[in-house]
Order: structure tokens, then C-alpha cells, then sequence
């Protein structure tokens, strides 16, 4: 029952706005409501990172992932190529070059990942029954039903506003699932004990 309080609280969050000003001003490229996303989305990276120095060894990875899935959504989020700012920028943010930073950190997690196995592989079973997982694949639903309204596969007035909403919540469930990782994951962390 608190996920759904959770969810209806984005969503009056998120559309509030849009419908107080005008509408086209609100979901526009680099307009409040992707700024909000990548604000969003900022903040979980921040949480992210600050818990990977406070929690124990093998608990890190899952962190640096989710560290870095923000960080990938943020240069997803971020329109450079209509910003006043340098061409270099442009070419790291946009293109080639976001395309080679994203593939070479995904990379390097994959290597790590590959390296600290036997580190992580034991709290596996937990993670998936966290709160912290629940929220981080329901947040990763939220993004798959807005690319549905990206790509026009569901057609409705307003579609724009639909989409960038459905991003927003799936990325402040996302902040939700950094805020509240565990790596102990003790008596009542988990779903299944809750």
C-alpha cells in the first residue's frame, strides 16, 4: 500500500505543474518536466555514490550499477545539441561520444562484475526481494510504458505529457530504491518479511 501512496504522490507531483502553466512550456525539450527528471535522477546518482562508501565490500557493485543506469538516463535526459555550450560538450553528451562513455562504463561494470562475483553472488536472493529491487523494476516498468507513448504505440490526447510523466516516476522510483538500500538486508528489509 505505501508504493501506491508513493506512486500517486509522483504523478500528482510531476503533472500538477503542467496543468497550472501551459502545456506545450512544461513538456518541451529541456522544459520543467525533463529538468525534474534529470534533477531526479542527479540525486539518485548522489545516493547511489554516497552509500557505495558506507555500506560493506561486496554490497558496492549493485551500487556502482545503479550509479551508473543514472548517469546513462541522465545523458538520455539531457538535450546539449540546443544548449549554448561548447562543440566538445555537444560530441560528449550527444552522439559518438555519449555513446562511447556509455558503452565503455557499462563495460567496466561488466568486468567488475565479472571480478567480485563471489563477493555479490551470495546476497543475490535478498536484493531481489528487497524493497530497494522492487522499486527499481517498478520504475524500470514506468520506463518501458513511456516509451510506449514516445514511440506511438498508444495514441492519446496529451501523449507528451503521458510520457515525460511516466519517465518521471519511474526515475523518482528509482531515487526511492537508492534511498533505500540495504546491504545488510536484516529481518524486515525484504519484501517477503515485511
Amino acid at each position: 500500500m505505501k508504493y501506491l501512496y508513493l506512486v500517486i504522490l509522483a504523478f500528482v507531483c510531476i503533472d500538477t505543474p503542467a496543468y497550472a502553466g501551459e502545456l506545450n512550456m512544461v513538456v518541451r525539450e529541456n522544459g520543467p518536466i525533463e529538468n525534474s527528471q534529470v534533477g531526479l535522477l542527479l540525486l539518485s546518482f548522489l545516493v547511489f555514490v554516497f552509500k557505495s562508501f558506507v555500506v560493506e565490500r561486496r554490497a558496492r557493485f549493485f551500487l556502482w550499477m545503479g550509479a551508473w543506469l543514472c548517469l546513462s538516463f541522465v545523458f538520455r535526459e539531457l538535450d546539449v545539441e540546443n544548449l549554448p555550450v561548447q562543440d566538445w560538450v555537444v560530441w560528449m553528451c550527444d552522439g559518438m561520444g555519449r555513446s562511447l562513455i556509455l558503452v565503455s562504463g557499462w563495460a567496466v561494470l561488466g568486468v567488475i562484475a565479472i571480478k567480485t562475483y563471489s563477493e555479490w553472488r551470495g546476497m543475490m536472493p535478498n536484493m531481489l526481494r528487497s524493497w530497494s529491487a522492487v522499486f527499481t523494476f517498478s520504475g524500470g516498468l514506468f520506463l518501458i510504458f513511456s516509451g510506449l507513448y514516445d514511440r506511438e504505440l498508444i495514441l492519446v490526447e496529451q501523449s507528451r505529457l503521458w510520457e515525460e510523466s511516466f519517465e518521471a516516476v519511474g526515475y523518482f522510483l528509482l531515487l526511492a530504491a537508492a534511498i533505500l538500500f540495504k546491504s545488510n538486508l536484516q529481518s524486515g528489509s525484504t519484501v517477503v518479511e515485511s
